[in-house]
């Protein structure tokens, strides 16, 4: 976890877990068909400055001391997951390097939250946007070879699976490389380890991000969406890039959640 602001979708993630959980549950659980949905906690994790400088901006915000969970080491080091996901703390350990090469750095999977259902047993994992860039990531990866080799052959297992041509290296350049990983560790735990795992991307409306403009009928540009009508040109424009215009997402577990960040309703 980097610094925290006072706005975008970290910050949001942690009010509705913290303030409007009940709300929050509610809205997943609507979108996933999955009911009493318990949330994970934090790790704990070493620097607290209340007050933190960042970069070049001359701004400052408090940098806490959690971290969000990282990968799959949830399965293994959340003691309510390892005991009620059979082959969890496996699948676990296995994820690296056997399928996904990269720890830490470009590549790493970040968990905004990571839930799960007992009945039936069921993990759900977020993903929180709350402005169109966060959808996209402009920088360029540079993976080693061994780690390109194993990232195209992840990324193309994931590419059969949901019917589409395989291009593992295309999603690897692709912009929205954070969103094929987090489609990829879903097939990981679905088709190659039978896990019933539901990917949540959460989008969320009426975010105000300083100096970004908000609305729902912009056509370019970044911008805080008030509505999943706002959403819903940045999220086909990464559909048809990725090649998934036409997928049947919800059969795969992918169950995407709008919720508004001032009403705490679906938007």
């Amino acid at each position: 976890m980097g610094s925290l602001r006072w706005y975008g979708s970290e910050f949001h993630t942690l009010r509705l877990l913290g303030r409007h959980r009940r709300a929050f549950s509610a809205a997943v659980a609507s979108a996933t068909g999955l009911v009493d949905l318990t949330w994970l906690d934090f790790q704990l994790g070493r620097t607290y400055q209340p007050v933190a400088p960042e970069g070049k901006s001359g701004r400052h915000y408090p940098k806490l001391p959690d971290q969000e969970w990282l990968a799959l080491d949830f399965l293994r080091d959340e003691p309510a997951l390892a005991r009620l996901i059979k082959g969890g703390t496996k699948a676990a350990d296995d994820w690296e390097p056997d399928f996904w090469p990269l720890r830490r750095g470009t590549g790493t999977l970040n968990w905004d939250a990571v839930g799960y259902s007992e009945d039936p047993p069921s993990v759900v994992l977020v993903e929180a946007k709350a402005r169109v860039d966060e959808i996209m990531d402009k920088k360029e990866r540079k993976h080693g070879r061994v780690s390109t080799k194993s990232i195209v052959e992840a990324f193309e297992k994931t590419q059969r699976w949901l019917g589409i041509a395989p291009s593992g290296e295309a999603w690897r350049r692709s912009p929205y490389y954070q969103h094929a990983n987090r489609l990829a560790a879903l097939y990981y735990l679905r088709q190659e380890r039978d896990i019933a795992a539901v990917f949540a991307p959460l989008y969320l409306c009426g975010d105000k991000y300083p100096g970004k403009p908000r609305g729902d009928n912009l056509t370019s540009g970044d911008y805080c969406p008030m509505s999943g009508k706002g959403w819903a040109r940045p999220i086909a424009e990464m559909n048809d890039a990725l090649g998934l215009t036409g997928v049947n997402k919800a059969s795969y577990g992918i169950r995407e959640v709008f919720l508004d960040v001032v009403r705490v309703e679906p938007c």
